[in-house]
């Protein structure tokens, strides 16, 4: 059966898209290995070869048209590739799938801005503070948001507890979820996974 998902043309990292209608909204990405059938100007149709188990949101078998956002290099027809879908959830049910982008054998890791995005990742300073981990340089909060980051698992890193040594790690951005709060007013909450401590 062929799916067709909305496409999304540009997602800028520093701001926070909201869907109406929506209290809680999550963005994701799964990775897939995937068949590129066909090349619009701003979308691809994507064969899923294969999908991780645990994830319902693509499978194995199913066709999909998918906008390409614009970190990414424009995808070409060919043979099975590795691929990142990004997707949103809105209370909990899935709502669209969002761009996708081809993953080369090597992780790109780019140097933090103030800005991030789902599914990518970033090398930046951090330190310690009171009992939390916190950027040096704090994310920049779309109008109307607080805004926060959330670092899984930071026991499995000892050596960042210690508050008089600033530190500088790689991390990758799992999620992004949006609250409505009220009245334009929202909280914009990231998840990120340490994936190396730079040596000093």
């Amino acid at each position: 059966m062929r799916l067709i998902a909305a496409l999304l043309v540009a997602i800028v990292p520093t701001i926070a898209f909201a869907e109406e209608n929506c209290r809680v909204m999550v963005r994701k990405v799964t990775r897939i290995r995937g068949d590129v059938r066909t090349v619009a100007q701003d979308a691809v149709t994507v064969d899923v070869v294969s999908a991780p188990a645990d994830d319902s949101t693509l499978r194995a078998g199913q066709s999909h048209v998918i906008g390409i956002d614009h970190w990414s290099q424009k995808l070409e027809v060919g043979k099975a590739r590795d691929l990142e879908v990004q997707w949103i959830a809105c209370d909990g049910a899935f709502r669209r799938l969002e761009t996708i982008r081809e993953i080369g054998p090597g992780r790109v890791v780019e140097d933090y801005d103030r800005g991030i995005a789902v599914g990518h990742r970033y090398r930046a300073d951090v330190r310690w503070e009171e009992d939390d981990l916190e950027l040096a340089k704090r994310l920049i909060p779309p109008a109307h948001h607080g805004i926060s980051v959330r670092f899984e698992k930071i026991d499995a890193f000892p050596e960042l507890r210690n508050a008089d040594v600033p530190r500088t790690i790689v991390f990758e951005v799992l999620s992004q979820e949006i609250i409505h709060r009220g009245n334009m007013q929202w909280t914009t909450r990231y998840t990120v996974r340490i994936v190396e401590v730079m040596a000093e």
